[in-house]
């Protein structure tokens, strides 16, 4: 009774280890908000300067690397990869759109390179008038993006936080996620679990979220607006000339600014959680 008593201890023992492990390797994954570690190896590409007038789109497809965007002092495009499996990431020029790819080829060897390695990274340098489409598609991977005012940006990313300065147009669908926005004119948000925190957003909003809160400095809206959640409070610092229609079922809606009488309706449906306007 004793050995078997010993044997069963050592079995619950076990399997409480794995999952300790399991869980500790999703922390390493998840990480600290753009925590970048970089790897050993990089691989440097640039793009001619000449195809630069005649892209319409930047086309990054990861499967686990954070990505970060900056202000490059060329004409051209500067592509850094930090990793220790840089012949996992292929970068192809077309016609009209340049394409970085990151595609692990086994998934088992994918799991431990994630739980013990060091975060792989991608810095692109682009111009700083860059007025075209940066579209962003990953599994796990934490986005930085500088000021691009004249850009607009596409990422659909599973688990990641996203971080970005300013930019013209913003389509963002996340399932598991935190994002902060500078400044937006047109934003078009989808997040499942994530706090959404945004300096300004002009011209048009559409924000669904399930569970998180939401934070908005200023609303400057050009048109009727949208935003839509289940679990979070929202707070909004300022509105323009427009009319509020705020309600939630649970908690409590105070709205301070806006127009009544304003054909442009900011809508705001929250069914737990508290709402603030002003």
């Amino acid at each position: 009774m004793g050995n078997g008593f010993k044997v069963m201890l050592i079995i619950l023992l076990s399997i409480i280890a794995i999952a300790l492990t399991c869980i500790l390797g999703f922390l390493i994954v998840r990480g600290t908000k753009f925590n970048f570690n970089i790897s050993s190896k990089v691989a440097t590409t640039l793009v001619d300067e000449k195809t630069i007038e005649d892209i319409k789109d930047l086309k990054i497809d990861v499967n686990y690397s954070n990505i970060e965007i900056v202000k490059g002092s060329k004409e051209n495009i500067d592509v850094k990869i930090y990793s220790d499996n840089v012949d996992t990431y292929k970068i192809e020029e077309e016609d009209d759109y340049i394409s970085i790819v990151h595609k692990e080829k086994n998934s088992f060897y994918a799991f431990f390179t994630k739980l013990f390695s060091k975060n792989p990274k991608v810095i692109i340098s682009l111009p700083s008038d860059y007025d075209k489409n940066i579209g962003i598609k990953g599994d796990v991977a934490d986005v930085k993006m500088a000021s691009f005012e004249d850009a607009s940006a596409v990422i659909n990313l599973n688990v990641g936080d996203i971080d970005i300065k300013k930019i013209d147009k913003l389509s963002i669908d996340l399932s598991t996620g935190d994002l902060d926005v500078d400044k937006v004119n047109d934003a078009n948000v989808v997040v499942k679990t994530g706090d959404l925190d945004f300096g300004e957003i002009n011209k048009s909003i559409d924000f669904k979220t399930n569970v998180g809160d939401i934070k908005i400095g200023k609303v400057n809206i050009e048109e009727s607006g949208t935003i839509t959640l289940n679990t979070g409070d929202v707070k909004i610092s300022s509105v323009n000339d427009i009319y509020v229609d705020a309600s939630t079922n649970v908690g409590d809606t105070k709205i301070n600014d806006g127009n009544r009488k304003s054909d442009i309706v900011l809508k705001i449906k929250n069914n737990v959680g508290s709402i603030k306007v002003g």
